[in-house]
């Protein structure tokens, strides 16, 4: 099946195509916002005529750019970003978290933290005016994920952990674990500071990126390091 699969990208401005024949739609950027954040149709359009327009539910080449992350380079990751984010209309919960995590990758960190919030708050708010049927549990996923790899900037490249913190200027830190290959990671994060602790029985030692460089760590033994003063952001296009 796979080498079946129809993949649509265009060379020049790195947007790939949501499926065959979408860019001869009509198309239709969003503008306006409710007072949650959830995109408002234009006016007179209505729910039967979305089907003709460019126009999308959810996160869905973006899903596949967070999905397959390290396939991609950050330039079609910006290229997409951009435009799918004004033609999303966000009417599934598990949207606004996978946006956060591109908008925060491409440094869009107001909108990554506009839609994190969208995101955090689907079942305190009742956003989808559905919570009494029971939470939405994938949303709840999506919102974790939307700190750790967003906001504390977790990513594997080339088969490697990276962490790279950037979190919004108002959060003091982001603490959480996960596991790697086998190992239990505990994270103290700062946009500063990475302060980790890798639990485990094996005593090799473990190469992780921190701030871009990759450094060998020893099993049960906290580390911290500082950013660099003249730390740039290692992208690759």
């Amino acid at each position: 099946i796979a080498p079946k699969i129809k993949f649509n990208i265009n060379k020049k401005t790195k947007i790939i195509e949501q499926f065959d024949g979408y860019f001869k739609l009509k198309d239709i950027v969003l503008i306006k916002t409710d007072e949650n954040g959830i995109p408002l149709l234009p006016v007179g359009l209505k729910a039967k005529d979305l089907e003709k327009t460019r126009l999308v539910k959810q996160a869905d080449v973006l899903m596949l750019l967070c999905l397959l992350s390290d396939a991609f380079s950050l330039k079609t990751k910006e290229a997409n970003y951009k435009f799918y984010l004004p033609r999303t209309i966000h009417k599934s919960s598990l949207s606004p978290s996978i946006h956060a995590v591109l908008a925060s990758e491409v440094r869009d960190l107001n909108k990554a933290y506009n839609l994190f919030n969208v995101s955090l708050r689907t079942d305190i708010s009742n956003l989808y005016g559905n919570t009494r049927d029971g939470i939405h549990g994938a949303s709840l996923g999506g919102t974790w994920q939307a700190v750790v790899f967003g906001f504390a900037g977790v990513m594997i490249k080339r088969e490697k952990l990276f962490i790279n913190p950037r979190m919004p200027r108002t959060w003091k830190k982001i603490v959480f674990s996960l596991f790697w290959r086998t190992n239990l990671v505990k994270l103290e994060l700062t946009n500063e500071r990475i302060k980790l602790r890798i639990i485990s029985q094996d005593k090799k030692s473990v190469k992780i990126g921190i701030f871009d460089k990759l450094v060998s760590l020893k099993p049960n033994k906290t580390y911290i390091f500082e950013k660099p003063s003249k730390y740039k952001e290692e992208y690759y296009y």
